[in-house]
């Protein structure tokens, strides 16, 4: 496999001062690590010099934001397959001054549509995210997130007739997850717990 780049994000990620490259490669790591990782590259000198490696961090589809100290976090979309499992995950990293990521799981999806056989009565579960939205004050800092996701268990045979109708199944159910976020970190919102229990359940 080839290594390759696939998105540069520049921030100030350490510190508020300090300026900081963060690049997304793949093809550098193993499946467990979702086969690459992002290298944090601090500019302080005029030239780029890498501080740190996370192995497994994907930053392709992520989001910039800043704390209210002015250092910059992200909010991401990334996710993992084996064995025909479908993991969508939506994560927030935060960084230390040595580079290294702390990453928070803030909400997560198990798909198994894809474990379907030859019996079309086999029932499996058909989950996703479908949209992450970002609210904000004026000032652009970020105030909230809501997260767009489907559950509900459908048999093998339903999953055809949805990638010909291109329509979800009856069973299967669109549901919105508020976050709220406080300057330092996200929280669901009350009314939303319930939803966020249910996909933590299944």
């Amino acid at each position: 496999m080839s290594w390759g780049l696939y998105a540069v994000t520049p921030g100030h990620f350490t510190s508020p001062q300090d300026d900081n490259l963060l690049l997304d490669g793949s093809g550098c790591d193993s499946h467990a690590n979702n086969f690459g990782g992002s290298f944090m590259f601090t500019l302080k000198s005029g030239k780029p010099r890498l501080l740190h490696y996370d192995q497994g961090l994907v930053t392709s589809q992520c989001h910039k934001f800043a704390f209210s100290d002015g250092r910059d976090f992200l909010v991401c979309q990334g996710g993992w397959t084996g064995q025909g499992e479908n993991i969508a995950i939506v994560s927030m990293s935060s960084f230390d001054p040595t580079g290294k990521d702390v990453t928070t799981i803030l909400f997560t999806t198990t798909d198994t549509t894809f474990t379907c056989g030859d019996d079309p009565t086999t029932v499996v579960q058909e989950s996703d995210i479908k949209d992450l939205k970002f609210s904000s004050k004026e000032s652009g800092e970020i105030t909230g997130m809501t997260i767009t996701a489907i559950l509900g268990d459908v048999k093998c045979s339903q999953l055809k007739s949805e990638q010909k109708t291109g329509k979800l199944s009856a069973s299967v159910k669109t549901y919105q997850i508020e976050f709220v976020f406080d300057g330092k970190r996200f929280k669901v919102a009350p009314a939303s717990r319930a939803v966020l229990n249910r996909f933590k359940n299944n």
